[in-house]
């Protein structure tokens, strides 16, 4: 999924994702939110033990989130302009090579 950030700067809106749409998440909330604020990436093995985590998407769609991979994305001169976030890696958790891509 790709979040861009909002002109206000108050909110994540998400712009690309398979089977997902209408989705805005405060920046600072969440993981895709804490990305946007803290700049740091993310790799979350197991996302119902991470308190971060919101199940709320999961229950409407009856998706279920194992792994996430989230990291910011950044503009030329390194302001954070959305958050790219991949979920459920399929043969396992997300290892510290796939977060060099």
């Amino acid at each position: 999924s790709i979040f861009t950030v909002s002109l206000d700067k108050k909110s994540l809106q998400l712009m690309i994702a398979e089977g997902a749409k209408n989705i805005t998440v405060p920046i600072g909330v969440g993981i895709a939110g804490g990305v946007a604020t803290s700049g740091e990436s993310v790799n979350i093995p197991d996302a119902y033990a991470d308190d971060r985590f919101d199940p709320s998407h999961d229950k409407k769609t009856g998706y279920k989130t194992d792994s996430i991979l989230c990291q910011p994305i950044q503009d030329t001169s390194g302001e954070i302009v959305g958050v790219m976030q991949v979920i459920n890696k399929s043969d396992g958790p997300f290892t510290p090579d796939d977060e060099e891509v």
